[in-house]
């Protein structure tokens, strides 16, 4: 189980110890620069030697305890599958405290792969925030699950944060550009902040080997299954110290009944094991802030059913996003999740064509097709979602939009555990589609929208 401990000790690497260090920390202005050093027997997993983060304010002033955050919650899930100690100068002791108890987490959630190791340092300051911690930021992406806590909490929340890291990569600075002018659009929509993360988190990790390395240990790719969590809210640790971010949400991604595979059916906690969990990211603090994990007790049709009407009653024409696909606008309108999201809008009384998606009697006779074919639902992971709006939908139900009485029938008489994992596909080549950057993601696996939002 990973031990942090305040001795400081030294890289050697004749010591047989298995190590990652982090050196040479800078800051300048807005960004942040460090070395990542790794010994050789674990290099394979890793990639550049040289992280960073860039964000929109100033954060020269933020002490050096925080701005190591971003990138130990990055390596720290490697060395722990991997039996290394991690090496850094100085770390925010309540974040310190975080990892130990993530680790733990981590170990009971994936007893097969998660090793353990120590996070050695020089010291573990207490740091405190420029203000009161008064501000409350939202990790956002436009989606449902970003949507459902900003509807629930909007009284509360000040700013919108989005990470460019993971859904679009270091290298598509066009695609970034059109991300933050829909962010920026909610935003001033809501009369909020917005606020964004850059990092190269994909160079210093080889996700593609981590996920097909430990692929036959958890359900999804090595960041989403793994990493998810830790790794985003740990991205906007320096962002909040300097904005004096007190609360920071991030909305569930699964929920408390969600079923466990059955490879992961020694978990004994709610849910099903995922790189963001309430075990996890609740456990996430450092400097004044702390993490809400929003919505586990909601499934995804109860979300979907909270955005609905924050709709109807306040934007009635607001763009809900399900996928990335399109280089430059909303929603490819073509996916599952697209029509997953759609359907489940349908279902919970809203129009969804008059929020960037649609639903028309072609986009039901297409999906059931699509379904049928076998080109949808490669594994049970989303078949989960659909058995859920089975129990939605009877032969009562309707809809705001033409075309759905025939799809509701046929949805009420489907076996979608049959459906699901009829891909061809090998579970590592699916596995690997599913971790790497949007970029390629699109073409090694067109068949899926996004699954997190």
């Amino acid at each position: 189980m990973p031990t942090p401990i305040d001795e400081a000790q030294m890289l050697d690497d004749d010591s047989g110890t298995k190590t990652v260090a982090v050196t040479d920390v800078t800051v300048d202005g807005t960004d942040i620069e460090c070395e990542v050093e790794y010994t050789d027997d674990i290099a394979p997993f890793f990639g550049s030697q040289t992280f960073t983060a860039s964000y929109d304010v100033d954060i020269s002033a933020v002490p050096e305890s925080v701005l190591t955050v971003p990138v130990l919650a990055h390596l720290c899930p490697v060395a722990w599958a991997l039996g290394a100690d991690v090496h850094a100068s100085s770390v925010d002791r309540r974040f310190l405290d975080s990892l130990e108890t993530v680790g733990a987490v981590l170990r009971e959630m994936y007893p097969t792969f998660i090793e353990g190791g120590r996070v050695v340092i020089d010291e573990a300051p207490t740091t405190e925030h420029r203000g009161d911690g008064a501000e409350t930021g939202l990790l956002f992406t436009g989606g449902i699950n970003s949507l459902s806590p900003y509807a629930r909490h909007r009284n509360e929340v000040s700013t919108l944060l989005s990470i460019q890291a993971w859904h679009v990569g270091p290298d598509e600075e066009r695609r970034w550009w059109d991300w933050q002018a829909n962010v920026r659009e909610y935003a001033d929509r809501f009369g909020v902040e917005a606020q964004f993360v850059q990092s190269n988190v994909l160079d210093i990790l080889n996700s593609s080997m981590l996920s097909i390395h430990f692929t036959d240990d958890h359900d999804g790719g090595w960041y989403s299954a793994v990493a998810d969590g830790l790794g985003l809210l740990g991205l906007a640790a320096p962002l909040t110290v300097a904005t004096d971010i007190g609360t920071l949400y991030v909305g569930a991604r699964h929920w408390d009944e969600f079923p466990t595979p059955e490879l992961l059916d020694h978990w004994d906690g709610q849910g099903m094991p995922w790189g963001s969990h309430p075990a996890i990211d609740e456990s996430l603090a450092w400097a004044g802030t702390d993490v809400v994990h929003d919505g586990f007790e909601l499934t995804r049709q109860e979300r979907v059913e909270v955005v609905a009407d924050f709709l109807t009653s306040h934007h009635p024409d607001l763009p809900v996003w399900a996928c990335e696909k399109p280089a430059r606008q909303r929603n490819c309108k073509q996916c599952e999740n697209c029509f997953r999201t759609a359907f489940g809008l349908a279902v919970a009384g809203c129009d969804p064509n008059q929020h960037g998606l649609v639903l028309t009697p072609t986009a039901f006779e297409q999906a059931c097709n699509r379904f049928e074919a076998g080109e949808w639902l490669p594994d049970r992971h989303h078949a989960v979602y659909w058995q859920e709006l089975q129990t939605k939908v009877d032969s009562d139900t309707m809809l705001p939009v033409e075309g759905g009485d025939a799809f509701c029938q046929w949805l009420q008489s489907t076996d979608f555990d049959t459906i699901a994992g009829r891909s061809n596909r090998s579970r590592a080549i699916r596995t690997l589609a599913r971790s790497v950057p949007i970029s390629l993601y699109s073409k090694l696996y067109s068949i899926y929208g996004r699954d997190d939002r």
